[in-house]
């Protein structure tokens, strides 16, 4: 294994705002209107993580950043007149970001309206397949579809890594992980007054208000929050006669600000509710309800030939209790689940970071034939190959976590990065079918996220309302 050894962070390396540290005058007219735009406009932490270190001329697997232990003080007399110092000597503690292959594809037939008549041009000319070349007639493919997968992407690997800090990391209540958060463990804003306690005890002191990004269920619990809740964050606000109030915006509390994303909540990682075995393969296209059906009156979103429901092992009308499937709730198909109770991990229940889970709402249920159809049809083969004789993964409904991340030192310095081995690359791949109809554009990269100072944040995990059907549901 090919293993590069740095220093920490600092200014003597390459940093970047963006995965391409490096862009070429001669490729900017392709970067830059092509990839960067939807990427500053999709994600949610391109403004939190910088990109470091492109090492793509090592092609290295494994990079090892090492970090001097600082000084402590000193307090002992020294002979009036002496002429020595004691020693204090120094050492390092290192740690390692390992890369990893991301990446994924889009394809087209050559009769859709994005590409029909590119397509017709790219076959004239074989030079137009050159990935390099700006092609206007590409814009709707590129940053309407594959620019936005990638940058999902990375925002999700993003918010995965926070969430790993387990140097800081609480749960609401007593909880002590995923699996025994209670319905009532919910978000409570004094919150603020522990994470001012723990910064109390951190070799920097923390300028200004603190940055908190939160799911939106903490919005909802602070705003409703009474005399009889512990309402110390209302009845503050009324004191000082906070207009805020009237528009339920979580404004200042204890040197905090309050921001919210839906990435932020967890689907189906706490206490089962319900779950069953998937046991018919599932083929992108299937799923979704039948073609002639509207979806909310309105989508018309299955194909003739596809399948239009999931068919599971056994499921039953829970009638007005939880622990079943429900119309509108919000599953997660997996292809494994959690083996163990601990901090983020629930037995039973989806594996909150598992590449592989899908999280679709139920909009149609078949209790007499075991079937359920989702608001989407799956569009990848992840469950078509089966696990098992007759198994093909599992559905699950279990309570939701939410999340906060606490940046102490502002957004600008939350000590995390992601550390780029090969800047992502885009690629036209012609079609190779017998009719020459499908053509595939597909992205990939090699990179790896770290905490390069776990102690620049904090993250806690909280019980929370979801919305199903218009309406709040604590599970």
């Amino acid at each position: 294994m090919t293993r590069m050894a740095f220093t920490n962070l600092g200014d003597e390396y390459l940093i970047s705002e963006t995965p391409w540290p490096l862009i070429e005058d001669r490729n900017r007219p392709w970067y830059v209107p092509y990839m960067l735009q939807p990427f500053v406009r999709d994600t949610m932490f391109k403004n939190l993580v910088p990109y470091a270190v492109r090492m793509d001329q090592v092609k290295a697997t494994e990079a090892v950043f090492t970090q001097r232990i600082g000084v402590r003080e000193n307090i002992e007399e020294l002979e009036f007149r002496g002429i020595t110092l004691p020693r204090e000597y120094f050492d390092s503690r290192q740690f390692s970001v390992g890369f990893k292959a991301y990446g994924s594809s889009v394809q087209y037939h050559k009769w859709d309206k994005m590409i029909w008549q590119w397509a017709e041009q790219a076959a004239k000319n074989p030079q137009l397949l050159n990935t390099g070349i700006p092609q206007t007639d590409l814009t709707d493919i590129v940053q309407g579809d594959l620019a936005r997968a990638m940058s999902l992407t990375m925002d999700t690997l993003a918010r995965n890594q926070f969430l790993r800090n387990e140097v800081k990391r609480s749960f609401a209540s007593d909880a002590t992980g995923f699996h025994d958060l209670a319905s009532t463990d919910v978000f409570d804003p004094d919150i603020a007054r522990s994470l001012q306690l723990m910064l109390g005890e951190v070799d920097f002191n923390p300028a200004g208000t603190i940055p908190a990004l939160t799911s939106p269920a903490a919005l909802y619990q602070a705003t409703g929050l009474t005399d009889d809740t512990g309402g110390n964050y209302v009845q503050f606000r009324q004191s000082v006669g906070d207009a805020s109030l009237l528009n339920y915006v979580v404004g200042d509390w204890m040197g905090v600000t309050w921001m919210r994303n839906k990435r932020m909540t967890l689907y189906n990682v706490g206490t089962v509710l319900a779950s069953a075995s998937i046991v018919a393969p599932v083929y992108p296209g299937d799923g979704a309800p039948a073609h002639t059906v509207k979806v909310d009156g309105q989508w018309q979103v299955g194909n003739a030939d596809a399948t239009h429901y999931i068919q599971l092992s056994s499921i039953s009308d829970p009638s007005t209790a939880e622990t079943g499937f429900k119309l509108h709730d919000k599953v997660t198909l997996c292809r494994a689940l959690g083996t163990e109770n601990s901090a983020m991990e629930t037995v039973g229940a989806a594996i909150w970071d598992h590449p592989s889970n899908i999280t679709l709402e139920i909009v149609a249920i078949d209790y007499d034939n075991d079937r359920i159809s989702l608001r989407e049809p799956i569009l990848n083969e992840r469950f078509a190959t089966a696990i098992s004789t007759g198994l093909y993964g599992y559905v699950v409904k279990a309570r939701p976590v939410h999340a906060c991340i606490f940046f102490h030192k502002g957004i600008g310095e939350n000590g995390l990065a992601n550390v780029v081995m090969n800047s992502p690359e885009f690629y036209i791949v012609p079609p190779s079918d017998p009719r020459r109809a499908v053509w595939t554009f597909s992205w990939d990269a090699y990179m790896g996220y770290a905490h390069m100072d776990p102690n620049a944040t904090s993250v806690h995990f909280y019980a929370g309302a979801i919305e199903r059907n218009g309406k709040a549901l604590v599970l």
